[in-house]
């Protein structure tokens, strides 16, 4: 039998509950200040305001510390995902909703840093993620999945917000920069996406033992694989057109 398709109205809530995950959510300014406080206290306050890249720092300054953010991200995904794929892991992570949340809690933290680094928008400090916060999440994870049309629509927001204060951001709209009908096809190829993914580490934890090897090699894997994507288009982006 089949895994049950995770819904286009699903998606969506585990975006938004996945958001208040402990440790999921990554403060921008916290962030920006430890990257770059030390080689760019002199520019702190423009990397702040415009984003690294806008501020005038270096593309491999910025490639490096998205690097570095994908390497710690993958190994910590890694170890976790290990401890859960064993039969009864520490977190019990036998259900659906907490396999899910786990994983894209891992995807979101570095969907995070590297939208930092590329000076477009993140999370909020709101504890209540909006449906404009979400549906941005949406294309970032859509791109680390490898579809071509959360690509498109990351190109389109990219071109979009080309010159806009980061401040001004949360008042956008969205659905009417990239398209209603966008949106919902990148939530239902992400649908299908994350049903597979889960199918797979299900299986993996029918093997004893060896369930939690396998479980955390595909993490592995799988998170440097789609991190490096996501960097690509947002660096295609955001860099390459300016």
């Amino acid at each position: 039998m089949g895994m049950p398709q995770i819904t286009d109205e699903q998606v969506i809530t585990l975006i938004k509950t996945t958001s208040n995950l402990p440790l999921v959510k990554v403060s921008r300014e916290d962030y920006l200040r430890k990257e770059f406080s030390k080689d760019y206290y002199h520019i702190m306050d423009d990397i702040l305001e415009k984003g690294p890249y806008e501020a005038g720092v270096p593309i491999d300054v910025i490639e490096k510390k998205a690097k570095f953010a994908i390497s710690y991200e993958r190994t910590k995904a890694s170890a976790i995902s290990f401890l859960t794929g064993l039969p009864g892991g520490v977190a019990m992570a036998g259900t659906i909703p907490a396999d899910l949340s786990q994983f894209m809690g891992h995807c979101m933290r570095i969907v995070q840093k590297l939208a930092y680094l590329s000076g477009m928008p993140g999370f909020s400090d709101s504890n209540d993620m909006t449906d404009e916060e979400a549906n941005i999440v949406l294309i970032y994870l859509g791109v680390m999945f490898g579809e071509s049309q959360a690509a498109m629509a990351l190109k389109t927001l990219a071109k979009y917000l080309s010159g806009v204060a980061l401040k001004e951001i949360p008042k956008i709209a969205l659905t009417k920069v990239v398209g209603y009908q966008m949106i919902k096809s990148i939530l239902k190829a992400l649908g299908i996406r994350l049903t597979k993914n889960l199918a797979a580490k299900t299986v993996s934890k029918i093997i004893p033992i060896a369930g939690g090897v396998i479980s955390g090699g595909m993490t592995f894997i799988t998170v440097e694989v789609m991190s490096k994507r996501l960097y690509d288009k947002l660096a295609e982006s955001r860099f390459d057109n300016n």
